[in-house]
């Protein structure tokens, strides 16, 4: 099954942002307010999907964070086909359906 991530940039300035898992470099993108970066993949058959990311201050604003976008055994069910993050200025929060978002991670490395 394809497997679908969205980051989005609702912070109130540019954030740069590295995505990768132990298989894929996909560099550092430089996300605008408003704009989003998709991640397609499948999971592995034999091994776990994991994909991280590490955001990029640009600007000033929200600090850098590292946080998993997709790890299999948190998000193989939660998620169905799609995973959606959105950076914020109070957190990071997190849905699958782009109606009820939860805050799942802080910029001052405390998890929710």
């Amino acid at each position: 099954m394809m497997r679908h991530v969205h980051i989005i940039n609702n912070l109130s300035n540019d954030m740069g942002l590295h995505c990768q898992s132990a298989d894929d470099d996909l560099g550092t993108q430089l996300l605008h307010q408003g704009e989003e970066q998709m991640i397609r993949f499948r999971m592995h058959f034999f091994k776990s999907t994991l994909f991280f990311c590490d955001t990029q201050r640009w600007g000033g604003g929200a600090p850098s964070k590292h946080f998993d976008v997709f790890e299999e055994s948190r998000d193989k069910h939660r998620c169905g086909g799609d995973c959606k993050w959105s950076l914020r200025d109070d957190g990071i929060y997190f849905s699958n359906d782009d109606t009820n978002w939860n805050r799942e991670f802080t910029w001052d490395g405390h998890d929710v």
